[in-house]
């Protein structure tokens, strides 16, 4: 009889977050481990479902792109980076809260912590 050995799944560490957010161009500066207040949707709303008077903001018209648009990512972060201004998601050091999945990618369950982080300069 073979037995296979049994790996229970683990929590992704803050290196492994720190080189998956790099290649989405954010620099990993720490895991918050405190308290986070912020004016989230009501537990049963998802920020999906969430209207105009709960805080919800849109894209300009002329900032919604194609999925063809061969500019569609400059667009895109065009327009984000607009929102991100214009509704300071930044703090004064330009940095911003994240929620990242920290769960182990077989894991059942979803293990999700705010993580603070900026944008990496481009050179």
């Amino acid at each position: 009889m073979m037995l296979t050995s049994y790996r229970p799944p683990v929590s992704q560490t803050d290196a492994a977050i720190a080189t998956d957010l790099a290649l989405a161009g954010l620099e990993f500066i720490e895991r918050i481990t405190t308290e986070v207040h912020f004016p989230l949707p009501a537990p049963d709303q998802g920020p999906a479902s969430c209207r105009v008077e709960h805080g919800r903001f849109d894209s300009a018209p002329d900032e919604i792109v194609d999925v063809n648009d061969p500019d569609m990512p400059a667009k895109v972060n065009a327009g984000w980076w607009r929102m991100a201004n214009e509704f300071e998601l930044f703090d004064e050091r330009r940095e911003f809260l994240l929620g990242v999945n920290y769960s182990d990618p077989d894991a059942v369950g979803d293990e999700y912590r705010w993580v603070r982080v900026r944008l990496r300069r481009v050179s």
